[in-house]
């Protein structure tokens, strides 16, 4: 696995920061030009039959050297034309006045070309280095004006990173514990990286690098062995990779990766190009949807450029459509700087603007809620902790308004507080609705209650009639009875054949009513209380004594199969009742099944329980009328089932 190299640039020595014109190999060819120059004056000044020498043209020499060379080079070069003035002199070529004359102008050209070149040179690297932030800033205005989101903010940033230091790929990508993960990605020519890839930090000891240092690092990246064969590829193809920090807070959260496929390195002056796009893409990318943030992203936007002024003011239309309001307070000063929709909320002009004193603050707030306001921002300033806390202001007209305050502390990096930062809203009319709705609410539940004691006196008084009805019933239902049986049996004579052809139909009918009202009657006592008769039962014989109980008044018994084991299935149970309760299940299952269907009725054992199951081939019930199934007269009617005659309490019991 390739190691990481440290951040090199092709301009590698510098004199007080700044890059000469020529360094190896351009500087060595340009003083070995210089020292041939000398020896070129040298052999002249041997071999010339006059007296006049020509060292003097030495100094275009220095001259050049001076301009372009680094300080090494240039003494070197000066070093040699000395000698070489020395040399002229033992060989005779100069005598010894003319020599030390030129020596000296070399040494004093040197040093002001040297100085002046190098001042050049300062401010021309000056002047680009303001072009670039000029552009960078300016690229940023007008991202921040076309984003619609912070990440879309960072993934303008890169593509501008991108072009503006000719670079071929880049992402940036956030730190997630010992993760990387990519937030953005942009590549010329190729598939960019998915948003949301990740992978470990230790894969690649440049990026170890880059936390440890917080500093700009170049070399080629490294390969990790579980990178996807697509991925891994296109690193193979990478010459030089630059890693920009993210630093927010002086912590590392984040890169800015550019890469190229070719030659050369990045330079110096891409590196503070990049390095000044990711001040703002690391403000980018710690943004978040909590106003104290955006507040606080715009004051430093305020402090950075006028152009952002316009952004204030449409935060400021924002904040009055929301009723939102932002203040910061500085702990030091002890002094509160509002937005203007807060001083709206005060009451106040906004035009007048300027710090406000706390003092001033809780003048206008209500006088039972200043001791609150003044223990929580305390509390805050020494917690450092978030806060949000609810209090009355009393306006100069005074209106008395609710206002909710929440807010952050801003610390100097230590455990002391500089500044709170928060967000102010009225939740007057907020407050007043949630009071309108608890009385509301409280009212309705009165409501509730009242309809609740009526249903309940109803119910008793249903209970008592049923009860008193199956009662009275019971009686002259039973004389009738009587006499239909005296009739069926000839004790009353013989009857015309008219009467004898009704009389079965005037048994059913006693039969079904004498039914209705044994409901009604087992329906009253189960209200006011269940006893229950428990025996040892054979289920068995209860579930026949129901089919016969069920079948045999309607001549249905055909219909009916039984299927049950051959050995008894002992329950303790009350035996009246659970004859009553199949006889409901087969009633219901023969009265809405089609006249020729079976009915199937089991006994079984599953495990330690006995189980009785009933099974109809009828038209079934809808999901949202299951509900009312065993209610008290909960019959559900359809067009299919209206001509079937019930009274709705055989699965009510």
């Amino acid at each position: 696995m390739p190691s990481a190299d440290p951040l090199t640039v092709p301009v590698t020595r510098r004199f007080y920061g700044r890059e000469p014109v020529a360094d190896w190999p351009a500087g060595a060819l340009i003083g070995g030009l210089c020292v041939a120059a000398f020896v070129f004056v040298l052999i002249v000044d041997l071999y010339s039959e006059s007296e006049i020498t020509v060292g003097g043209l030495g100094v275009i020499a220095i001259l050049a050297a001076a301009s372009v060379l680094t300080r090494r080079m240039l003494i070197a070069v000066v070093t040699v034309a000395v000698m070489l003035r020395f040399v002229s002199v033992f060989l005779g070529g100069v005598n010894p006045a003319s020599a030390l004359t030129q020596i000296a102008a070399y040494v004093l050209v040197a040093g002001l070309t040297f100085l002046a070149a190098d001042a050049m040179r300062a401010a021309l690297q000056s002047a680009r280095r303001v072009d670039r932030l000029s552009k960078v800033v300016s690229a940023a205005i007008d991202l921040t004006e076309a984003s619609s989101s912070p990440m879309d903010w960072v993934q303008k940033l890169m593509v501008f990173s991108v072009k503006t230091v000719d670079a071929d790929r880049s992402n940036v990508s956030r730190f997630e514990g010992d993760e990387m993960v990519v937030e953005a990605s942009f590549d010329q020519s190729e598939e960019p990286l998915a948003v949301g890839s990740r992978w470990k930090t230790q894969s690649q000891p440049m990026v170890g690098e880059l936390i440890r240092t917080k500093r700009p690092v170049q070399g080629k990246p490294a390969l990790p062995a579980d990178l996807a064969p697509e991925v891994a590829d296109v690193v193979r193809q990478i010459r030089h990779y630059l890693l920009i920090p993210l630093v927010y807070e002086d912590e590392v959260h984040g890169t800015i990766a550019l890469a190229r496929y070719r030659d050369p390195a990045f330079e110096s002056e891409a590196v503070e190009s990049v390095q000044q796009v990711a001040h703002l893409a690391s403000l980018a990318l710690r943004s978040s949807k909590l106003y104290d943030e955006l507040v606080h992203a715009r004051f430093m936007a305020e402090a950075s450029t006028a152009q952002l002024l316009k952004r204030e003011r449409q935060l400021d239309e924002a904040q009055r459509m929301a009723h939102l309001g932002s203040y910061e307070y500085s702990v030091e000063r002890g002094e509160t700087s509002w937005s203007s929709e807060v001083y709206r909320f005060f009451g106040r002009d906004p035009s007048t603007g300027g710090p406000i004193s706390f003092d001033e603050v809780l003048n206008s707030v209500h006088p039972m809620d200043r001791e609150l306001v003044t223990n929580t921002v305390n509390e805050a300033i020494q917690t450092l902790q978030p806060y949000s806390f609810e209090y009355r202001i009393v306006r100069p007209d005074g209106e008395i308004r609710t206002m909710l305050s929440r807010g952050t502390v801003m610390t100097d990096g230590g455990r002391h507080a500089v500044t709170l930062v928060g967000t102010a809203q009225d939740i007057t009319d907020m407050k007043r609705a949630q009071e309108e709705l608890i009385a509301l609410t409280k009212e309705r539940e009165d409501q509730l209650r009242q309809h609740a004691r009526r249903m309940e006196a109803l119910e008793k008084v249903k209970t008592e009639f049923l009860l008193l009805a199956s009662h009275e019933l019971r009686g002259p239902l039973a004389v009738i009875n009587g006499y239909v049986s005296l009739m069926q049996t000839g004790m009353l004579g013989e009857l015309p054949e008219p009467a004898r052809s009704v009389i079965p139909t005037m048994s059913a009918q006693g039969a079904t009513m004498k039914s209705l009202i044994d409901e009604m009657l087992e329906t009253a006592r189960l209200e006011q209380t269940v006893e229950l008769d428990l025996e040892p039962v054979d289920l068995r014989d209860a579930v026949r004594e129901a089919v016969d109980t069920t079948t045999q008044p309607t001549g249905s018994a055909e219909r009916v199969r039984l299927e049950m084991p051959g050995e008894p299935v002992d329950v303790l149970g009350d035996r009246l009742r659970l004859v009553m309760t199949v006889s409901a299940l087969i009633d219901n299952a023969l009265k809405y099944s089609a006249p020729r269907r079976a009915v199937t009725c089991t006994v079984d054992v599953e495990y330690s329980s006995a189980v009785v199951i009933v099974r109809d081939r009828g038209h079934g019930i809808s999901a949202q009328d299951m509900p009312r199934l065993f209610t008290r007269f909960g019959r559900i009617v359809t067009p299919d089932n209206a001509r079937i005659q019930g009274t709705g309490l055989g699965l009510y019991l």
